[in-house]
């Protein structure tokens, strides 16, 4: 059985080097990546609203057959997103970048 890797960022995977892939061999020897946009989030949008839209979001993505998800995007909804998801044991993670832009590895949250 495959090991589902949901991408909620605004780099799709396709675009990913062979480190990043290679790297989630480390979690899974087979995967299955599954790209989906990180959502665009209103500057004016108040605590409340990110609230909410990170949780009806967590609710979908708990819904479906996903083992992992790689979250990159705007930091507040980041937060909530994860917090909401861990809190049902799916393991979320952040790709980190060296100084040069260069993959170095997937980090947990």
């Amino acid at each position: 059985m495959k090991t589902i890797f949901l991408n909620l960022s605004d780099k799709p995977s396709s675009t990913w080097s062979k480190d990043q892939l290679d790297d989630l061999k480390s979690y899974a020897e087979t995967c299955e990546i599954l790209d989906a946009p990180f959502p665009d989030i209103d500057p004016k949008m108040d605590k409340h609203g990110i609230f909410n839209k990170a949780f009806e979001l967590a609710e979908i993505v708990q819904n479906h057959s996903t083992d992992f998800v790689i979250v990159n995007g705007e930091p507040t909804f980041t937060y909530e997103f994860v917090k909401a998801l861990k809190k049902h044991g799916v393991i979320c993670m952040a790709p980190c970048f060296d100084s040069d832009g260069t993959f170095v590895q997937f980090r947990e949250y």
